[in-house]
């Protein structure tokens, strides 16, 4: 579990904007994101911005989540498990 990084905004109640604290952004597209209590609050989909000042976009699993977290929190990332067949 790394540090993602703070959260901005929730844009158009549907997905979560988060200023990043990771040097390199590419390895968290796809992660799973999690809050300060460890709750699973959705994934990341997309980077945007230019090279030096990237934003990471998330979207939450429910709407519900996205209002349990505040902006200025701090976010949390992991890799999301892949099932072996």
């Amino acid at each position: 579990m790394r540090k993602l990084g703070i959260l901005l905004s929730v844009y158009k109640n549907r997905l979560i904007i988060v200023k990043p604290l990771v040097k390199n952004v590419l390895e968290t597209y796809g992660c799973e994101v999690f809050d300060n209590s460890m709750n699973k609050i959705g994934y990341v989909v997309d980077i945007i911005g230019n090279v030096n000042n990237p934003y990471i976009i998330v979207k939450p699993l429910s709407t519900d989540l996205m209002y349990i977290v505040e902006q200025g929190s701090t976010l949390f990332f992991a890799r999301r498990r892949t099932r072996k067949k």
